[in-house]
């Protein structure tokens, strides 16, 4: 391979199939002059790089208002989508620090906190099942594209997630049945290693959730919808941002509630510890689900322009 064809292979990958066909040979024209003699510099690689992904978003239409209605649209569900991939973590964490906090909690101070407990799980629930809406609404568009493409390109393109799935799998179940041979004391930080464990399963499943969500969204973005599909996912993308708007207001909620009322639950939930109104996991369950919440809203208001332009377009 000689050196044109390096620098292209390397430096092309970056930007998106129409843009390499229309400018690709110029740019790796002008790298070679400029840089004759030697390698790429690392300040020009991250040059590239840059230009690449904001052209791929571009054409996308995660950015810019020059790509089709529709990748706007889709886009913009796309991002809710990893919005809500983001709250599963963070109310993953939270479900698990707030285990058992009402044995903690004088019984005339629960009535608040227990109430927004329950909206949340109930709030969570409507945002899964709505997930689940949109990827049921996509399955006559997927079968389109598997019928298209064939069952070799299918298969390579959905490979990660599954690869995803099976290891979350596999790895929940092996801490699953250590956990059945432990005692309760075992369980419930009397065994490091367990900890340890729990703490390595956890971070596994986040790369898998992550996995899953990006090959979710390489397989959205390749599937045609139509404009009535759109309009159901734009719905959607709203109803999802409020299932996450609602999450967030009530873990407020029972975080103020039991800051007031039980703040000694977050001292490791120990009674009759100094008061720690702010743990670590807490703020960091909050400002994950605050950065989730600002990028559904974000990509809510795209989908929702885009499909008022949509339907004006016809």
């Amino acid at each position: 391979m000689n050196r044109r064809d390096d620098v292209a292979r390397r430096v092309l990958r970056w930007y998106p199939v129409a843009w390499r066909e229309s400018y690709g040979n110029e740019l790796v024209d002008l790298l070679l002059e400029t840089y004759p003699q030697r390698r790429l510099p690392a300040r020009a690689w991250l040059a590239i790089a840059r230009a690449g992904t904001n052209e791929y978003c571009r054409a996308t239409g995660f950015v810019g208002r020059t790509s089709r209605r529709a990748d706007q649209l889709r886009a913009g569900a796309l991002t809710v989508l990893a919005a809500w991939s983001l709250f599963v973590v963070a109310g993953a964490g939270f479900a698990k620090y707030s285990e058992h906090w009402d044995v903690v909690t004088p019984r005339a101070s629960r009535a608040i906190p227990a109430t927004a407990m329950t909206v949340l799980q109930i709030a969570a629930f409507v945002g899964g099942a709505l997930c689940l809406v949109a990827a049921v609404l996509s399955g006559r568009s997927f079968l389109r594209f598997f019928r298209e493409n064939g069952v070799s390109a299918t298969l390579r393109l959905v490979r990660p997630a599954f690869y995803a799935t099976l290891i979350a799998v596999v790895t929940t179940s092996a801490i699953v049945v250590m956990a059945h041979h432990l005692t309760s004391s075992q369980r419930n930080g009397g065994l490091w290693l367990y900890r340890w464990v729990g703490l390595a399963w956890f971070a596994i499943v986040v790369v898998c959730l992550a996995v899953g969500t990006i090959t979710l969204g390489r397989v959205a973005l390749r599937l045609e919808y139509s404009v009535h599909e759109f309009r159901v996912l734009s719905w959607l993308a709203l109803g999802t941002t409020g299932s996450m708007f609602t999450i967030f207001a009530s873990l407020l909620v029972w975080w103020v509630q039991m800051a007031r009322h039980a703040g000694w639950f977050f001292a490791s939930g120990i009674m009759g510890s100094a008061r720690a109104i702010a743990p670590a996991p807490m703020i960091g369950c909050g400002l994950m689900m605050l950065v989730g919440l600002a990028a559904a809203s974000w990509g809510t208001r795209r989908a929702l322009m885009s499909r008022h332009d949509l339907i004006a377009a016809g």
